[in-house]
């Protein structure tokens, strides 16, 4: 079940993100501001009246105000920032009237919104009145917004020019105005209604002009062009930026005057509030805690790179700090833990301190702010921190009033009142500092970029979390989640190392024992993430899962381009990794029968082995001291374990989860050791590297090996079998089958993806019918209609004589294991060819990998769930596709060599045949290039967009309940199809243009006409959806017979060239999906229409596989005759599929799926 209020959000983000955009769209009037350094005609009003209304809206989205408006207030929170920048570069770029006029009206919104909202605040008591009269002020200011453009609309008329009416702005304000009316009618909210509605009408007006005047505009711009008038972008000025301080610093590799100072008490003052946000001291402060922490290891990044790069004094006095960050940060969280035992004193402690620490932060830019009104000049203060103090202070006040959160209040104001200051003297003294550079340039003085600032000014991110209930289990989720992220970085990191080995296809000096060490790690970790060992921790389950994944493949990858001992070696580790953990899992569910006991013996041998697993880099380390070089320890890889210990330590911390605890704050100081190491030893690293070099040694890059591909580019099937593809597919069919609500529930993880692998096969055995020949296609053919066939009787027998769940998933899921298995067979004779001929180059080792990682995934899926049906057959592919994995380690030098000779001996290699297919332009890139719709006609998409109106009616919430996709997509569908129309309309002429805007306002007037008399004089869901259900069927279906001419047409000239492939596939997926989507949620109404779409569909493809290779025979020929091609005949698309949906009523899975 759907209800209003999960629509109403779902469309709110949908207008959050799109009235972002339409804040946004003024920025390419703001660039050519920029650039011509000039405000010339515009008009600062709009971005001024915007600005009064975003203040407005944000006051009418308080909670204190109205609540449950949150979507309401986020948004014009953006909106004001956004319109206040573009104020201040308003102010930048304007000289005397302008600028006063500017500043006025600017202080004349802030007064106008502190007076308002200090009145409804002390005088209205209750929601209902503020909301009254706080929503009647926004409709009224919205409104004069919304007539704002009026002026402009009258001077485009009068001009018949759009040249000053942004498109960009027009489309923007339509989509904005069309989901934010459907947002106010599903909520039903009067004050957002009523401007909303009149923007929509008024936007729509805007593009109708753009498209009646767009090709005068282009006249007008070239005539001026030809007389040698200034055109709209002429003129070019040349703004160089400077670089951001750290990129400077790497590129220069040095310091220089820079100081270390604003980085470490940007680091205290994270790492203060990181301890704030705790939940043992500030509980429900998610959002201070998670930013605080990334900032906290931003600003330790930053910290390193200055010591790698400082020298001296200077690198003792910022490793001094740093530590004495650290040192201070642990005294007090020792203080507060242990001395005070209330969240009330402890918050009260290190709030104090979090507020001091931060004033003298926002204190620290007062000494520029000084020299900059003494030199009128803002050189030595960068607008970009000026900005981002700005919105940080902004945001951050706001949320701390919501809150009411006094230490957060105090300093974010005392930053959003300094940062508004800087901001004015950016806007008084811009044009000054520009004067004295040119000077300065002039008389041959030192620029800019050769000075080095003192950037002692850098603001933190002081924030807070949101007045939300936040348990301990969402915050352990939260940090869990990130966690996961960095270790699936950490798993990651060794990439270059195996890329390394890739190239040059020797494993050189680097040793298999961190990789299987990490491997044996990751599988007892997924043991005690297991449910049946230790509830409730997923996420240790998931990513250790991906670990264990990725660890295989760098020991199969090693095992590959090692020889001798070494594999042998490797080998062994690796089937010893498998097996102990095999042991460890048979003691532990058979002799321990809860999970406490189970947790503790899993739990020490977790610990054990990770604490192994992270001394194993000692030795690389000892050898780094030792050689004072870094070459053979990864950076990326200290960088991660440092980032995943420290998250992993924090959520273990915040769990209390000891097994976590110790072996995650070993790896975090270990981490930090290695980052040490880099820092001092970065320089000579580098030097050894170049001396290398210069006695020309073997560099890291060197050998590049060339690899292949095979159907598609010789257009023959060759020796390939169809039989594996129509038996996958078979298998697909099948579990799908089983997957479905009415046989066995809550399987949607099955159904999903054997419904995805089902139009994936099916696209597979269509390729190979379209390259195949005679006996090979028929064979195809008649095996893909069987798999059909089959299925078909299959789900009738099952359906009609078996009336539970229980007997169904039985009969379905024998059948189930037995093709599965029949399937996981089917590579034996490849495999046995392989051994043969001592040659893997017809078993694909992208589709070893794939089966070996289905079959990990659902083998544990299935133990989770405890589903034998699905547990036999994939535990047997596992060891199917473990064995191809092998075969691929042992026979790929090999392969390599056959390859060569075959070479050397003149035959055809895999990829020597390349043939060209060129791929027709979409209609409307067409179009647009062109600049005319030539002999494409208008009826395709005009009737498209009277489907969407139609199904996007049938799915509002008042019409048939819980279907909101139906809704989503087809909202998505009508802008879409509008965006078509209107496009049309700009490059069509005379008739042409007349017929289309005629038939776009009947699609409207119509669809109008159907919503009123539905609403008006039916008035129950059943009723509505009858009506507007048949209308519904009866447009689709008339779409849907729309091909029938062309697919005669087909016939007759046995050629697919005027019958685009991608237009029936993208009707065959279209169809397959909503029908089986109807089926499931019993729809009549979209199940006919979809139904016979995936008929015509499959109709179109079999077509396209008979007469692929007539089609290109029949364009050489024309070619050879020097007739014309296919690019320059225009083609009339009379064929367009829409995109038919619904929602539905989906069981939620378990926990367990």
């Amino acid at each position: 079940m759907i209800s209003a209020d999960t629509l109403r959000t779902v469309v709110g983000i949908v207008g959050n993100v799109i009235a972002l955009g339409l804040f946004f769209s003024p920025l390419p009037t703001f660039i050519r501001i920029w650039k011509k350094k000039s405000v010339e005609e515009f008009s600062v009003i709009p971005y001024v009246a915007t600005l009064l209304n975003c203040m407005l809206w944000m006051l009418y989205g308080l909670p204190i105000v109205h609540p449950n408006s949150t979507l309401v207030l986020t948004i014009n929170c953006a909106g004001t920032a956004i319109e206040i920048c573009y104020v201040i570069l308003y102010l930048v770029f304007s000289d005397g009237p302008k600028r006063l006029k500017a500043l006025l009206l600017f202080f004349g919104d802030l007064a106008f919104v502190a007076v308002v909202a200090t009145i409804v605040l002390i005088f209205f008591h209750t929601h209902d009145r503020r909301s009254l009269v706080v929503g009647i002020l926004c409709v009224i200011f919205c409104i004069i917004m919304y007539l704002a453009p009026l002026s402009v609309m009258k001077m485009v008329i009068q001009t018949k020019s759009v040249e000053y009416m942004p498109l960009s702005l027009s489309v923007a304000s339509f989509l904005n105005g069309l989901c934010w009316t459907i947002y106010a009618l599903i909520r039903f909210d009067l004050y957002i209604t009523i401007p909303n509605g009149l923007g929509l009408l008024f936007s729509i007006t805007q593009l109708i002009l753009h498209a009646l005047y767009y090709k005068s505009t282009r006249r007008q711009i070239a005539e001026r062009k030809l007389k040698g008038e200034v055109g709209l972008t002429d003129v070019v000025i040349d703004d160089s930026t400077k670089e951001p301080t750290f990129i400077r610093i790497w590129k220069k590799k040095s310091v220089e005057e820079f100081s270390v100072i604003p980085y470490v008490a940007t680091l205290l003052n994270c790492m203060l509030w990181m301890l704030y946000g705790l939940p043992i001291v500030h509980p429900n402060s998610t959002l201070v805690l998670t930013i605080n922490c990334a900032g906290t290891a931003i600003e330790i990044c930053y910290v390193i790179l200055y010591l790698v790069f400082s020298n001296g004094p200077k690198r003792i006095k910022a490793l001094l700090l740093f530590l004495g960050d650290l040192a201070f940060v642990a005294v007090v969280a020792i203080i507060v833990l242990i001395f005070f035992h209330t969240h009330d004193r402890r918050s009260l402690v290190v709030g104090i301190l979090c507020v001091i620490f931060c004033i003298i932060m926002y204190l620290a830019p007062l000494s520029v702010m000084k020299l900059v009104i003494q030199t009128k000049s803002v050189e030595y203060m960068p607008l970009s921190l000026s900005i981002a103090s700005f919105l940080n202070g902004l945001c951050w006040t706001i949320y701390a009033l919501i809150r009411f959160d006094l230490y957060i209040t105090i300093p974010n104001g005392l930053g959003l009142l300094f940062s508004i200051t800087q901001l004015v003297l950016h806007a008084l003294y811009y044009k000054s500092t520009k004067r004295q550079i040119a000077e300065r340039k002039l008389k041959g003085e030192v620029g800019l970029t050769d000075v080095v600032i003192d950037d002692s000014v850098k603001k933190s991110s002081i924030i807070s979390s949101h007045k939300t209930e936040v348990t301990i289990n969402t915050l352990r989720t939260v940090v869990g989640i990130v966690g996961n992220v960095i270790a699936l970085g950490l798993f990651l990191s060794p990439l270059p190392t195996f890329i390394r080995i890739w190239k040059k296809k020797s494993v050189d000096e680097f040793s298999v024992i961190p990789y299987v060490a990490t491997l044996l790690n990751c599988m007892l970790w997924m043991l005690y993430g297991l449910p049946i060992v230790h509830p409730n921790s997923t996420l240790v389950l998931t990513i250790n899962c991906a670990g264990v994944v990725i660890e295989i493949c760098y020991v199969i990858l090693y095992l590959v381009f090692s020889n001798g001992p070494k594999r042998y070696k490797a080998l062994l580790l690796f089937l010893g990794d498998l097996a102990f953990v095999a042991v460890v899992a048979i003691i532990v569910l058979i002799f321990f029968h809860t999970h406490d006991r189970r947790s503790l013996v899993v739990g020490i041998l977790c610990v054990i082995f990770c604490i192994i697993m992270y001394l194993a880099p000692l030795s690389v380390m000892k050898m780094v001291i030792q050689t004072k070089s870094v070459e053979y320890m990864p950076l990326s890889l200290s960088v991660a374990s440092f980032l995943n210990g420290l998250c992993w330590t924090i959520y273990a911390l915040i769990r209390f989860d000891l097994y976590i605890t110790i072996p995650n704050g070993l790896g975090l100081l270990f981490s930090i050791t290695q980052l040490v190491l880099h820092v001092l030893y970065y320089k000579s690293t580098k030097r050894q590297i170049a001396e290398r070099k210069l006695k020309g040694e073997v560099g890291l890059t060197d050998v590049v090996i060339d690899d292949s591909v095979k159907i598609w580019k010789k257009k023959s099937v060759e020796e390939f079998s169809v039989i594996p593809y129509v038996a996958t597919l078979l298998n697909c069919m099948l579990w799908m089958l089983y997957g479905l609500p009415i046989v066995h529930p809550n399987s949607t993880l099955v159904l999903t993806i054997n419904c995805a692998g089902t139009a994936i096969e099916i696209c597979y055995v269509i390729l190979y019918l379209v390259f195949s020949n005679g006996p090979k296609r028929f064979k195809a053919l008649l095996l893909f209609l069987g798999d059909l066939a089959f299925i078909v009787v299959v789900a009738i027998i099952v359906l009609i004589f078996f009336h539970t769940h229980d007997l169904r998933s039985l009969v379905v899921g024998i059948l189930c294991v037995i093709f599965c298995i029949i399937m996981y067979l089917a590579p034996l004779s490849v495999m046995k060819m392989v051994i043969q001929t001592k040659s893997v180059e017809y078993m694909p080792l992208s589709l070893s990998v794939a089966s070996f990682l289905n079959g990990l995934c659902w083998t544990i899926y299935a133990l989770i769930r405890f589903d034998l049906y699905i547990t036999i057959p994939n535990s047997l592919g596992l060891l199917f596709s473990i064995t191809q994995l092998v075969l691929h380690v042992l026979y790929y030098k090999s392969t390599k060599r056959q390859i060569a000779e075959r070479k050397l001996k003149g035959e055809v290699g895999l990829t020597d045949v390349v043939i060209d297919d060129s791929v027709k332009e979409p209609t409307f890139i067409r179009i647009w290039k062109k600049k005319s719709v030539e002999e494409f006609s208008v009826i395709p998409y005009v009737a498209t967009l009277l489907n969407c109106m139609l199904w996007m009616l049938y799915g509002l919430p008042i019409v048939h309940p819980n279907s909101t996709l139906v809704l989503t997509i087809n909202c998505a569908g009508t802008a879409i199809e509008i965006c078509y129309v209107i496009l049309y309309l700009v490059f069509s002429n005379g008739p042409k243009r007349l017929k289309a805007l005629l038939l776009f306002f009947g699609d409207l007037a119509f669809v109008a006409v159907v919503a009123t008399i539905v609403l008006i004089f039916f008035h129950t869901h059943d009723r509505r959806s009858l009506v507007v259900g048949i209308l519904c069927v009866i447009f689709c279906i008339i779409m849907y017979l729309a091909p029938l001419s062309v697919m005669k047409m087909v016939i007759q000239t046995k050629s697919v060239e005027y019958m685009p492939l991608s237009l029936s596939v993208a009707s065959f997926l279209n169809g397959l999906c909503w029908t089986i989507y109807a089926l499931i949620r019993f729809d009549l109404y979209i199940t006919i229409p979809n139904s016979l779409g995936l008929l015509f569909s499959i109709t179109q493809l079999i077509l396209h596989a008979l007469y692929y290779k007539s089609t290109k025979r029949q364009i050489a020929e024309r070619k050879l005759k020097g007739e014309v091609g296919l690019t320059d005949v225009v083609i009339d698309d009379s064929v367009k599929e829409s995109s038919i949906i619904s929602s539905h009523k989906i069981e939620a899975p378990t926990n367990s799926e």
